[in-house]
């Protein structure tokens, strides 16, 4: 993992001393060097339909070649990181299914009530649900406004955790980020095309939380992980995905989202890692912000956060705004990675999300977690991950 002086000008600051220690890192001989950040691309704004928010899969056992652990980074183009006012774009969605009654397709065959965007224009439900078409469906068929009538063949449930008995949260008190993970997108029919384009934090051994955006640009793709702290280089298949219920790609308001892995990340020797999740440190002060360099190492930045929006107009009511707080040091933070602060025990637990690149090497916009901690404590108990794996007891 590369160091970006955050823990040193960190432990000057909660020491006391000068913060002037901190510098540019340095590698195996000892010269200093200036990583460099492959994702300053500006964002391209989209807004997205109903049919985008829950992004469940079911799929078959994916055979990824060793060379797609070397992809060239992402630069994020395609990631909706641009927030704009609700008069210009109000895409709220909701995350109900239907209620499961039973009902009679447009082709004769059984069915049930599901949303909208659990089915393709054939009335079939999709694993991984249907985002294209929407008006091509027919209606009324069922009670619910955004309900349709499809057939159950491959109706979809939420993918359960497989916690290891030892599985326990971890915190730190330095620079650690050994949980952080990058998350790749391809299509089947075009392996090459796999690249990295965000990040996650592992909060137990198979499930995943990201930002929504992330889940949302990778709509029409399969999507796998990669822990690179891990001995074990494997890739692994994410089989589940879910949206905040209330996510709005244009304000980015609860930007948050979970995966599931088809299995279990391995470490080899090691004890499993997971970060330990903090609903009530506060996200303001000295935070260290994740990403991924260049070179596909985990990278961290010191920042100073604000609770409020790094924009006039970026203010949703859940968001804050980290400033690179070095002029010598690269802001390298990749959109879905973890935000760790200083609790009152003097370690650090994640206690928010990345909405998007630093932008202008500056200023990055971050998601709380403690305003989405009922939404997430109860989508971790539909898939049964246990509270006392992923958050954090104080001392």
């Amino acid at each position: 993992m590369q160091h970006f002086g955050g823990a040193k000008l960190m432990d000057a600051r909660v020491a006391g001393l000068s913060a002037g220690c901190h510098g540019m890192p340095r590698n195996a001989a000892g010269c200093r060097s200036t990583p460099r950040d492959a994702t300053t691309q500006p964002a391209v704004p989209c807004c997205a339909t109903p049919s985008m928010l829950v992004f469940s899969q079911v799929l078959a056992i994916v055979s990824v070649a060793a060379d797609l652990v070397t992809a060239q980074p992402d630069n994020f183009t395609d990631l909706d990181l641009t927030p704009v006012t609700e008069e210009n774009n109000t895409c709220k969605f909701s995350d109900h299914f239907g209620k499961y009654v039973k009902c009679t397709t447009k082709h004769g065959k059984e069915g049930q009530c599901v949303n909208e965007r659990f089915c393709n224009q054939e009335h079939v439900i999709l694993p991984g649900g249907d985002i294209d078409d929407v008006d091509l469906r027919e209606k009324h068929v069922c009670v619910g406004e955004l309900d349709w009538c499809c057939s159950v063949e491959l109706l979809n449930t939420p993918t359960p955790a497989n916690a290891a008995p030892n599985d326990t949260c971890l915190a730190t008190n330095d620079e650690e980020s050994s949980w952080t993970v990058a998350l790749y997108k391809f299509q089947p029919d075009n392996p090459q095309s796999s690249r990295l384009f965000c990040a996650g934090v592992l909060i137990s051994s198979n499930v995943v939380l990201t930002s929504a955006t992330c889940l949302l640009s990778a709509r029409n793709h399969i999507l796998y992980v990669h822990a690179p702290a891990s001995t074990v280089q494997n890739n692994y298949t994410v089989k589940y995905r879910v949206a905040h219920k209330d996510y709005n790609s244009g304000t980015h308001v609860h930007d948050f989202g979970i995966l599931v892995l088809e299995k279990n990340v391995e470490w080899g020797k090691e004890k499993p890692r997971s970060a330990c999740l903090d609903f009530t440190t506060k996200l303001q002060g000295d935070c260290l912000a994740t990403g991924f360099s260049s070179d596909f190492e985990i990278t961290t930045t010191l920042l100073s956060v604000e609770q409020k929006g790094c924009g006039p107009r970026q203010d949703p009511g859940d968001v804050c705004c980290g400033t690179n707080v070095s002029d010598d040091d690269d802001c390298i933070i990749t959109p879905g990675a973890p935000v760790l602060c200083l609790s009152s025990d003097k370690v650090f637990t994640v206690v928010g999300v990345s909405r998007s690149i630093c932008k202008n090497n500056k200023q990055v916009s971050i998601g709380e977690l403690s305003t989405v901690k009922t939404w997430l404590q109860s989508e971790l108990v539909e898939i049964n991950l246990l509270q006392n794996v992923y958050t954090y007891k104080k001392l």
